[in-house]
């Protein structure tokens, strides 16, 4: 697995599919929240429907990644928020390529997915910001409680490989986009267009050898499938990652997708 490597994961990736209507009544104003301190970021500024948040930056893995998440989290869920759409807050540095840092987020939230783009943003709404939009969508903070309440589950799963049994989507809250399967000891990935499921595609487990020259590029994967050689397309891997959940001793569940564009986070649809 030498094409596996580590993503230098743009911070608002996974932070943002359709409009709609009027911006559902929301917190009103006030101070940002008091955390526990061992967080590594913090809320510094608070609106009606948006707040600004500062994120560590220990390195350009999938660590930040789940710290950029659970801020995202703890927030829209202490305020009541269902969907959250993050852009660099103004004065933003550009994110380091490696190395400690911080990066700031402007993150608004809303109760209604058919809010419109446009009204919630209001003046920090861009072209940019739509294209990335109409791209990557809502995060669902529903989904993101998947996610970090399946820290306890780790345990319990005693063939990670089931983990990874299952329909997943690139959005948090997106349509079905590769499903994995299993008949009698074979796994098997498809994949969806338009004109619907591909062909199944055999895969295997990833060796322990191949787990541990992942694990040297940052990757904890605990397990692994993918593509069997000779295959007409050798690019797909599906991996379940664990990584530790800022400020606890529980782990979060990411389930990765790599393929010619560089790794994805697969969220696990219901």
């Amino acid at each position: 697995m030498g094409r596996v490597r580590v993503a230098h994961l743009a911070l608002v990736l996974f932070v943002c599919s359709p409009a709609g209507a009027a911006v559902a009544a929301a917190q009103q104003p006030g101070q940002p929240s008091a955390r526990s301190g061992n967080e590594p970021y913090r809320e510094t500024q608070r609106g009606p429907a948006h707040s600004v948040i500062e994120v560590s930056i220990a390195d350009p893995g999938f660590g930040t990644t789940v710290v950029l998440l659970k801020a995202v989290y703890d927030i829209a869920t202490e305020r009541g928020f269902a969907y959250a759409f993050a852009v660099p807050a103004p004065g933003a540095a550009a994110s380091p390529g490696g190395g400690q840092g911080a990066a700031l987020l402007k993150v608004f939230m809303t109760k209604d997915r058919e809010t419109p783009l446009r009204t919630l943003l209001g003046a920090d709404y861009s072209e940019q910001a739509q294209g990335q939009f109409d791209r990557e969508g809502w995060t669902s903070i529903s989904q993101l409680a998947r996610m970090f309440e399946a820290g306890s589950r780790g345990g319990l799963v005693n063939d990670p490989l089931s983990d990874l049994i299952g329909v997943f989507s690139l959005r948090a809250d997106g349509d079905p986009n590769f499903r994995v399967s299993k008949t009698g000891p074979d796994y098997f990935v498809e994949s969806r267009g338009p004109a619907g499921w591909s062909k199944p595609v055999r895969l295997v487990a990833m060796t322990d050898a191949e787990r541990a020259k992942a694990a040297k590029s940052g990757i904890n994967a605990s397990s692994g499938l993918r593509m069997t050689e000779g295959s007409a397309d050798q690019q797909f891997d599906i991996l379940r990652i664990e990584e530790p959940l800022p400020g606890s001793g529980r782990a979060v569940i990411l389930h990765v997708v790599y393929s010619w564009f560089g790794p994805n986070l697969l969220y696990k649809l219901p």
